[in-house]
């Protein structure tokens, strides 16, 4: 079962977390904007040097990288679990046309697609809530959806962050108030993520991160 708060905030106040991209003259409003902005840039990057005609986004949030992706030439498809998520996604994708774009409310570790179906498989920001068995099964169903040699983007938040402090205690509290964060479930060092790509038949090739808090793991199907 999920953590409550982590539940209620992706179901029920979603948008919290989808204005915090807002920006005026291209400088972020708040701390975890200024956090989601770099995070974007990165991200974006990767993918432009990626090969791939369709991509797949789980935990797709507010659509900002199906949006990329379409951008980029490719048909995405985006998953989240929120009803709320996917309603906003569908609003900021709506000037697509519907045939670059496919929308589904389901879990990331029952992922309604075909097997080797996906030629790049994204979720920026989704393991940080999951426990470390639904991030197991969750690798599966990427390996699954993802064709041979197809490529992954997945982020995993660092055990060895140096803001370790705010996953606790009274750090809970300004994650919550001052950031507008849900609590994270599960953390990861390097080595626990290359044990997970080991088992699900996937090849770390490139490591980034995001502010020494965040890695972003570059992977690809054997």
């Amino acid at each position: 079962m999920k953590n409550k708060d982590i539940d209620d905030f992706w179901k029920n106040t979603s948008p919290a977390f989808s204005n915090q991209y807002a920006t005026i003259l291209g400088i972020p409003l708040t701390p975890t904007g200024f956090f989601l902005q770099l995070r974007y840039k990165k991200i974006s990057k990767i993918l432009q040097r990626l090969p791939g005609k369709i991509m797949l986004d789980v935990g797709c949030g507010s659509g900002i990288f199906m949006s990329e992706g379409i951008l980029q030439g490719r048909k995405v498809v985006g998953i989240d679990y929120s009803k709320q998520m996917i309603e906003t996604a569908r609003r900021n994708l709506s000037f697509f046309s519907s045939d670059n774009y496919e929308l589904i409310e389901a879990s990331a570790q029952k992922i309604p697609l075909k097997n080797n179906s996906m030629d790049i498989v994204l979720a920026s920001g989704l393991t940080d809530y999951l426990k470390s068995s639904e991030t197991v099964a969750f690798m599966f169903e990427v390996s699954r959806v993802l064709k041979k040699n197809g490529y992954v983007i997945i982020t995993f938040p660092k055990t060895d962050s140096p803001l370790a402090f705010l996953r606790s205690n009274w750090g809970l509290g300004i994650r919550k108030l001052f950031l507008k964060l849900p609590p994270i479930q599960t953390t990861y060092t390097k080595q626990e993520i290359k044990n997970i790509c080991h088992h699900v038949s996937i090849e770390p090739i490139e490591w980034d991160e995001v502010l020494l808090t965040m890695r972003i793991m570059i992977g690809k199907k054997k």
